[in-house]
């Protein structure tokens, strides 16, 4: 497995070093299977037009109002990868374990941009419904791409089946309990615990890293670096803030570094204390768990309940 730390450079250590001082230790556990929960007490901004159906990051609540446009050819062609150019960021799918044209890939885009002297880059870029596979070939997928560059920045990948089937409260229940024993592996991997564990929460969120590098996208890796070490700060004290639809009680841990974390429930885990909030959104089709710290960044991990398999992430500022 990648070493995290090989991603994470000592520029983010002293960034989250400055933001952890002054963060409100909180964290919302999990609801319950097919609900849809609101942020409650949390504000997570990045995350607009919560429906029955999903979650999905800005700008996608723009998207019924825009005029949108292939991008020129000429304008890609004047780009080349690695740039860091926002035109390119869609490429960061193959993370996400998919098979795609990567040229018709980002041909594809719709954008409401413009690259001339009085308008220069891109503004809004959004890819829906574009054909893959996942990467053994043998399942048909469609991907969902949406990208903000102006305030606030933010970007999401979403990998959906293409033909979806109808699903039970216990496939549902099964994704729900699959994410929260993943988040709790990260948390205790992040603690310190279990070096030698991985699982497909923690190795996404290193894939991303590695692409983010590979692109030479900046930004996007250093709130990926800034969060991880975010997680990894000192232990702290943290009240659970549980939503009225959650069954889990309210609890207080206190626990020394030393001590082993295998034991703890994720609620226990969770009330040592991250210096960053972690909310789980259960809705019919996806879990997702949501990240936000600093009052308004934000990275969302999904997992697909029909797939079985970690589908999407987004970042948002």
């Amino acid at each position: 497995m990648r070493n995290l730390k090989f991603v994470l450079s000592a520029l983010a250590i002293l960034l989250a070093g400055a933001l952890a001082a002054g963060f409100a230790a909180r964290a919302v556990a999990a609801p319950r299977a097919g609900e849809v929960v609101n942020a409650g007490v949390i504000s997570i901004p990045s995350v607009l037009g919560q429906t029955a159906d999903e979650a999905l990051f800005y700008p996608w609540s723009l998207y019924e109002m825009q005029t949108l446009t292939l991008i020129p050819d000429e304008v890609l062609k004047a780009k080349t990868l690695p740039t860091g150019d926002m035109l390119f960021a869609v490429a960061a799918f193959d993370a996400l374990g998919v098979e795609y044209n990567a040229d018709e890939l980002v041909k594809s885009q719709l954008w409401n941009g413009a690259d001339t002297p009085e308008r220069k880059g891109t503004e809004l870029i959004f890819l829906k419904n574009f054909p893959a596979t996942l990467t053994n070939g043998s399942v048909p997928v469609s991907l969902d791409y949406a990208l903000c560059d102006m305030n606030p920045l933010s970007v999401s990948w979403l990998v959906r089946p293409r033909t979806q089937a109808e699903l039970t409260e216990q496939q549902r229940q099964a994704a729900l309990d699959k994410v929260r024993k993943d988040l709790a592996g990260l948390l205790r991997y992040m603690r310190g615990s279990d070096r030698d564990y991985e699982n497909g929460l923690m190795r996404l969120i290193q894939d991303f890293g590695g692409r983010f590098a590979d692109m030479n996208m900046v930004i996007f890796l250093n709130w990926l670096e800034v969060l991880v070490n975010i997680l990894r700060s000192q232990y702290g004290s943290a009240e659970i803030s549980v939503d009225e639809n959650s069954q889990i009680a309210e609890a207080q841990v206190s626990i020394e570094p030393e001590q082993n974390l295998s034991a703890l429930s994720l609620e226990e885990l969770l009330a040592l204390g991250f210096n960053v909030d972690i909310q789980l959104i259960s809705t019919p089709r996806q879990v997702v768990v949501l990240f936000s710290w600093s009052g308004s960044w934000t990275c969302g991990v999904y997992y697909d309940v029909q797939l079985e398999r970690y589908s999407g992430f987004g970042l948002s500022s």
